[in-house]
């Protein structure tokens, strides 16, 4: 009994092609797993996740929807062709809309916000969204907001060279990237160019 109901249990959920659009790597799919062992291989790890993706992807030709498939029975689908990820989050978006398990899953990082929501509550976010993006704004607050940051890391970045201390260039210009950010989108600005060196707690957050 345990071993024919394990047997039922392990065929109902084990990973399965997809039905209709082509499945990646197929010559390392496993019948339960699927393709669970390519996503954790040591390949994964060191291509990281989206350089794995996409060698597996120009191996098939560039198709326009692909999956690969992991337990329990689920499917992750990938779209590449900009018409078709046009149609998703533009020309036809309330028919393509997030998934309550997407909302649920990213719920502590996204909370209701434009990339978890859906119909209505989408719309608002957007229509409030767009209005920063106007030619306006584009024209001048952000210009000005942009140049002003630059100076301010450019200022900094004499005071790190008089004091002839090691720069971390990445580390600097994401502080720079954020700080503009933020003051743009939430008219704020975190000033975590300034604490430079020492961890910024947004900046950690």
């Amino acid at each position: 009994g345990i071993t024919v109901g394990s047997a039922v249990l392990i065929n109902k959920y084990r990973a399965r092609e997809h039905d209709n659009i082509p499945m990646l790597a197929m010559d390392k799919f496993a019948m339960i797993q699927g393709h669970l062992p390519l996503m954790i291989s040591t390949r994964t790890l060191q291509l990281g996740f989206h350089g794995m993706l996409y060698d597996e992807i120009k191996k098939a030709g560039f198709p326009s929807i692909c999956a690969l498939a992991r337990p329990p029975n689920a499917k992750i689908l990938f779209v590449t062709n900009p018409i078709h990820v046009r149609y998703i989050f533009d020309t036809n978006f309330q028919v393509t809309q997030k998934s309550k398990v997407m909302q649920e899953r990213f719920q502590e990082l996204l909370g209701d916000g434009i990339f978890a929501s859906n119909g209505a509550q989408w719309r608002f976010h957007r229509k409030i969204a767009s209005r920063m993006f106007s030619t306006r704004n584009l024209k001048n607050y952000m210009f000005d907001t942009s140049i002003k940051n630059t100076h301010s890391t450019i200022s900094k970045l004499q005071d790190l060279m008089n004091q002839s201390k090691p720069i971390d260039m990445n580390d600097l210009l994401g502080r720079f990237t954020l700080d503009t950010f933020c003051e743009i989108a939430f008219g704020q600005c975190i000033n975590s160019v300034s604490t430079y060196p020492k961890q910024h707690d947004f900046g950690v957050a």
